[in-house]
C-alpha cells in the first residue's frame, strides 16, 4: 500500500489520501483477484468505442468501488474531483 497509495500522495501533497486510516477519504477498490474474464469492445467506456485489448482473458474482477466511503454504482456519472498537486500546470 506504501509504494502505491501513501507515497504518491505525499509527494503530490494530497490531503486526506494515500492510507486507510481514521481522517482519511475512504477511496477503495474492493476486487477479486482470482475472477476471469474477457476484455470486450462493449466494456469499455471511451469515445473510441473500442479497444485493442478486446477478446484478452484477464485475470481479477472489480467488486466494489469507495468514493468518499460511498458506495459507486455502476454507470454512476462521475463524483470525483479534481485535486491539483505540484508538477500539474492548471494555467
Amino acid at each position: 500500500m506504501e509504494a502505491y497509495s501513501q507515497r504518491p500522495a505525499e509527494q503530490y501533497r494530497l490531503a486526506n489520501k494515500g492510507r486507510v486510516e481514521v481522517g482519511y477519504d475512504a477511496d477503495l477498490v474492493i476486487l477479486d483477484p482470482h475472477a476471469t474474464g474477457q476484455i470486450t469492445d462493449e466494456d469499455v467506456i471511451s469515445r473510441a468505442g473500442w479497444t485493442p485489448y478486446a477478446g484478452m482473458e484477464v485475470r481479477g474482477h472489480v467488486q466494489t468501488v469507495l468514493l468518499r466511503g460511498r458506495v459507486i454504482e455502476e454507470g454512476a456519472p462521475p463524483q470525483g474531483r479534481f485535486i491539483s498537486g505540484p508538477g500539474i500546470d492548471n494555467t
